[in-house]
């Protein structure tokens, strides 16, 4: 099966898009803080590991979160799988910000520390990952450089793939995108069912599913 990669960021319906993926017939790559390959997938990336990367794609059909997301790996993953298809699910950054910030501070509410609590209450491969793309150590002070990061991301995979031609989309949940658009990318019947909105009245990625 043609592999397809989410390579959005965490908190811009990730986790619903891996629910429809897996609706549509796919074997997801799950990004589930319990499943054993998740924080190993992160470290992988932090460390440039590519090889054993491309290994663990072996295993699964379609992904999302990260690493697949929020870094620069999508370039290697083109290099390795050009037939791939690529799906970038964004949301407004501010609103994304809150997301994400809701996550970091879900152990501890002091900005100043609420990262090392995060990594102190068993996220630590989540918090290493996101001190390492972010280049932070705390979220104090560092809001406006944490949301630049996330536009400049979203805007350089946009021109990556328009560069290369490869067969990628914008996808925008909260601004109603659905079954139709993501079916006619992926060549699927619209399935007989509700499009999922997964994760929404729990905003925690790793203690439920990733968002």
């Amino acid at each position: 099966m043609q592999k397809v990669f989410g390579v959005g960021f965490s908190k811009t319906g990730t986790t619903t898009l891996e629910e429809t993926l897996q609706i549509l017939g796919y074997n997801v790559c799950r990004g589930r803080w319990s499943n054993p390959h998740t924080f190993y997938l992160l470290a992988l990336y932090v460390n440039r590991d590519y090889e054993e990367i491309f290994r663990m794609v072996n295993y699964w059909d379609a992904f999302a979160d990260g690493p697949w997301g929020g870094t620069d790996l999508y370039v290697q993953l083109y290099e390795r799988f050009p037939e791939s298809k690529f799906i970038l699910t964004i949301r407004n950054a501010e609103s994304w910000y809150v997301s994400f910030e809701n996550l970091i501070t879900m152990f501890d509410l002091n900005v100043d520390t609420a990262l090392a609590s995060y990594h102190a209450n068993g996220m630590y491969g989540s918090a290493y990952y996101f001190e390492h793309i972010f280049d932070i150590k705390t979220l104090a002070g560092n809001k406006q450089k944490i949301i630049d990061h996330y536009n400049a991301y979203n805007e350089n995979v946009s021109n990556f793939f328009s560069k290369v031609q490869a067969n990628f989309i914008v996808f925008d949940l909260f601004a109603g995108d659905g079954w139709e658009k993501l079916c006619a990318f992926l060549d699927k019947e619209i399935p007989n069912q509700t499009f999922p909105h997964a994760n929404k009245s729990v905003d925690n990625p790793y203690l439920s599913n990733v968002a």
